[in-house]
């Protein structure tokens, strides 16, 4: 719904605010003490897993301030998303960084991850059908 509703109201996510919220790592958006409690977390995850949890944080974000979203129009989503700081309490970054990583624990944002899984699974599975199988030289005799 969120995502319709930004088309409808001629909101290009990725042009307006998403590019500011990722370049900028969020330093705007947030109070200096959330900004540094994302980055640590940022941080920890290494260079493997620091754009996946901050996308997933600014998802977690969309999906936390939805409900007054979907009441906007285009000019107040542009103002509002892109103000130079949201208002939000520690502890609901707190929430939002958890959300993150729950949204990074179930979604693969690597299609190339997921393909290598799938195809190691039916390698794997072809492997131990042989495996189980007769050899052809008893079936033979």
């Amino acid at each position: 719904p969120l995502f319709q509703h930004f088309k409808r109201e001629g909101v290009q996510s990725t042009f307006y605010f998403t590019f500011k919220w990722i370049n900028c790592i969020l330093t705007r958006e947030l109070p200096l003490t959330s900004a540094a409690r994302l980055w640590d977390s940022l941080i920890s995850e290494g260079d493997d897993g620091f754009e996946q949890l901050l996308i997933c944080f600014s998802c977690a974000l969309l999906h936390s301030l939805r409900g007054t979203l979907l009441e906007m129009s285009h000019d107040q989503l542009l103002t509002y998303l892109t103000q130079e700081e949201l208002q939000m309490p520690p502890k609901k970054v707190e929430e939002l960084i958890s959300q993150a990583y729950i949204y990074k624990m179930t979604v693969s944002t690597e299609p190339e991850a997921a393909a290598d899984d799938s195809s190691e699974k039916s390698s794997g599975d072809t492997q131990q059908e042989q495996e189980q199988a007769p050899p052809k030289e008893s079936m033979n005799n």
